[in-house]
């Protein structure tokens, strides 16, 4: 997988999964982040929780990552 340069609001987001002893969704991480970065939106949280999961450095849980022909990923949570 290529290198991504650092990012701040990356950072973030593993800063606050590293800090909550439950399995949060990412509207949950989006409105923690929020408090530190005010300006982001939904679509980095994905983007990066994404990124985060397929590099290995979270593990997700309760969702499913599945591509679709436009070589998006969609996440999929499902109650458990």
């Amino acid at each position: 997988m290529a290198a991504l340069k650092y990012s701040r609001q990356r950072e973030s987001i593993k800063h606050f999964l590293a800090s909550t002893n439950s399995h949060p969704t990412a509207d949950t991480v989006y409105m923690g982040v929020r408090e530190e970065f005010p300006n982001i939106s939904l679509g980095t949280v994905y983007r990066n929780l994404t990124f985060l999961v397929m590099s290995g450095e979270v593990l997700c849980k309760a969702c499913f990552i599945r591509a679709i022909p436009s070589k998006v990923l969609l996440w999929d949570f499902t109650a458990y």
